[in-house]
């Protein structure tokens, strides 16, 4: 059959005048002409029913995604051999629970992924078919239930397996993406959560559980997470402590840099002084990072050049990093004896250069230096 002969054909099945018995014969000319005729919304259930025992695995599949395919032929569908067909079946607004429960037990995970779909189509999910999913040992149908939760009926027990018996990448990604369902959480809930294994997953719980659902108004909580073992669950904390001076004091001498720079929201001008002398390179370079409008008076501006002229090249170049650097920094940044930070300076995208430093960089002697002005500034 010609493409045009075949056009010709698509165009009169698609005619609402068409008569069953022409649609019928059309149907058996071609495998284009039947599953065009499966899928359209028009085609009467009587036909739809012989189309389900096509031997063309796109003609059913077709029939099993039809609104207009009776019951009883999707129930005789479910026993259809190529999941492909079964995964239709599964987001077929028609499809009844017994059907749909049988599908969650198949031995495919790809059809038991397609019953999550059926909340994100705005479609029934019985309660025992989203019980099946939860207990689902598939990582990737759990995986499923987790990035669609938003349009699931999932109630508190649903998560509390979720968050306590997936894969740690799992459990990751749902403390990771917790918001808005994580604030109706009950205590018990984040109580199992926050004793979780893997860092990442209680950074996350205080990232969540802090903001979003207001968990450190209860102090218990928070002294938790402050004596942390994982340096990102402690950095994470240091947002929470403005009304925990005691905490904040702590982190100011904790070992790890990012711990001590968590404070920084919160910490007094005694204290910025003190992160300003830290022995650490990382935790001044972490502050020269920090410098910018809210933060610049934390500081007086000869302890800000002292940072700007600091030794190790990691902090100096820290103010590189900052969206808004004072004329007075950016002035002594463009005569650094490293080309690192003045390329770094170059590349800033900030708008805050004074003229005069932005002119001396563009006659500079290295190359990269006078293009990266070219293009940044």
């Amino acid at each position: 059959m010609s493409q045009l002969d075949l056009d010709a054909l698509k165009k009169e099945a698609r005619r609402k005048n068409t008569s069953y018995e022409r649609l019928r014969e059309l149907a058996g000319m071609d495998e284009a002409l039947s599953r065009m005729i499966a899928k359209s919304k028009k085609t009467p259930p009587k036909l739809l029913e012989e189309l389900a025992r096509s031997g063309d695995m796109p003609t059913r599949r077709a029939v099993a995604a039809n609104e207009n395919t009776d019951v009883a032929v999707l129930e005789q569908l479910a026993g259809d051999q190529q999941w492909t067909v079964l995964k239709s079946l599964a987001r077929n607004p028609n499809t009844p629970d017994k059907v749909l429960l049988q599908l969650a037990k198949h031995k495919q995970y790809t059809v038991r992924e397609a019953l999550v779909m059926r909340g994100v189509d705005g479609l029934n999910m019985p309660r025992n078919l989203v019980d099946t999913l939860v207990q689902d040992d598939h990582e990737k149908v759990r995986f499923s239930l987790i990035w669609y939760a938003q349009y699931l009926p999932l109630q508190h027990k649903d998560y509390e397996v979720l968050a306590t018996q997936s894969s740690v990448e799992n459990r990751r990604y749902l403390m990771v993406n917790a918001s808005p369902y994580c604030v109706t959480w009950p205590t018990s809930l984040w109580e199992q959560v926050m004793k979780d294994e893997d860092d990442v997953v209680r950074e996350h719980v205080v990232r969540r559980g802090g903001g979003d659902a207001g968990l450190f108004k209860d102090d218990d909580y928070l002294d938790h997470f402050a004596n942390d073992d994982a340096q990102s669950v402690r950095a994470a904390v240091g947002y929470y402590l403005k009304d925990r001076p005691d905490l904040t004091q702590k982190f100011l001498n904790d070992p790890c840099a990012d711990v001590k720079l968590s404070i920084c929201r919160h910490a007094d001008v005694e204290m910025w002084q003190q992160l300003a002398n830290d022995p650490d390179p990382a935790v001044r370079a972490g502050l020269a990072q920090y410098h910018a409008a809210q933060n610049v008076h934390k500081l007086t501006l000869d302890d800000w050049l002292k940072l700007a002229r600091d030794e190790d090249v990691s902090v100096r170049l820290g103010f590189t990093d900052a969206y808004e650097i004072l004329p007075e920094i950016a002035s002594v940044l463009v005569s650094d004896e490293s080309e690192e930070v003045r390329l770094a300076l170059a590349k800033s995208n900030n708008s805050s250069l004074p003229k005069d430093v932005v002119i001396q960089l563009a006659r500079e002697g290295n190359v990269d230096i006078r293009h990266a002005v070219l293009q940044h500034q």
